[in-house]
């Protein structure tokens, strides 16, 4: 039987591996804004004094920021084609061969 602590492990390592295979990652760093490069960060960003550029337009003064772009979806299957069945959920305790990795 799993503890608590070694199922959130196993958890959130599949949910990062989901996570990586979906979703595509882009840094924004330009310093296209008039207020770029002025000492202050102004892309409304975390850390930010203000909002007076779009996100990723001061690098200079913010740092390259982050842009989590959604997935695409899958292309069409192609005429004919039947999808596979789903995946059946795993059984409780189906995941401590992952834990370690």
């Amino acid at each position: 039987r799993l503890g608590a602590a070694r199922m959130a492990t196993c958890g959130l390592w599949v949910l990062l591996v989901l996570l990586l295979h979906s979703t595509a990652w882009a840094n924004l760093c330009t310093n296209t804004c008039g207020k770029a490069a002025n000492g202050n960060c102004n892309d409304g960003g975390p850390g930010s004094q203000n909002s007076k550029c779009a996100y990723g337009t001061d690098c200079a003064d913010c740092g390259a920021r982050l842009l989590v772009l959604a997935p695409l979806p899958p292309p069409p299957l192609p005429p004919g084609h039947v999808p596979p069945p789903p995946l059946p959920a795993l059984p409780p305790g189906a995941c401590h061969d992952a834990v370690g990795y």
